[in-house]
């Protein structure tokens, strides 16, 4: 246990040195001005899935994330969306017969600083806020108060025509009462992520009437 800790830390010191020397780089006033430019764009309608799979007590964890917002330029996307984790084995109580349920809605928002030949590389951080709770027969048995913030960094192939898709990593950071809930819930998490081009859909239809 004590080594996966040590694990755990050196991957969360590691990840936001680099995330924090990514931002001084780039930290520029021709940065910021690319940013203003891009907000003041015409929007492009996204939807996309997140798929995160964290490890409890060694056991694979996801969370399903269904996500709408706007793609400003193709530098700057925000939103809003929903996740949800429902584990039929209990990986906080090791008990078969009990669930882990977690739901949850969110704002996110996401810095695209590499896109070239189908390949873009993104930085996106995302806050949110739900429920925690221990279900057994559909009757909770704790519930309580859940929060997270969590940066990550994803690479995505846009060479697809309807779809792009992406795989990414990131640490999710956690408040929940931790009376009811012993487990650290703070974990690495591994992403993966499938974006619908609606902009192009939506041609392809009118096209054909």
């Amino acid at each position: 246990m004590k080594l996966l800790n040590k694990s755990v830390h050196l991957y969360v010191r590691t990840f936001f040195l680099l995330l924090f020397l990514f931002i001084s780089f780039f930290s520029s006033a021709q940065l910021v001005d690319t940013i203003k430019y891009s907000l003041k764009q015409e929007p492009q309608l996204m939807v996309k899935i997140d798929v995160k799979n964290f490890f409890i007590n060694n056991q694979l964890t996801q969370f399903k994330e269904l996500k709408m917002g706007f793609n400003f330029n193709n530098l700057i996307r925000v939103g809003t969306g929903y996740s949800w984790l429902k584990s039929k084995r209990n990986p906080l109580l090791n008990q078969d017969s009990s669930e882990l349920i977690i739901h949850s809605g969110m704002l996110f928002a996401e810095y695209i600083f590499y896109a070239q030949n189908n390949w873009s590389a993104e930085i996106p951080v995302e806050f949110g806020v739900g429920r925690i709770a221990h279900v057994k027969n559909n009757i909770p048995l704790r519930k309580g108060l859940y929060v997270y913030y969590e940066p990550a960094l994803i690479i995505e192939f846009s060479g697809f025509k309807y779809i792009s898709l992406g795989l990414g990593t990131g640490f999710r950071f956690t408040s929940k009462n931790n009376d009811l809930f012993t487990e650290k819930l703070s974990k690495p998490v591994y992403i993966f992520r499938i974006k619908f081009r609606l902009k192009q859909i939506y041609n392809d239809i009118n096209s054909n009437f």
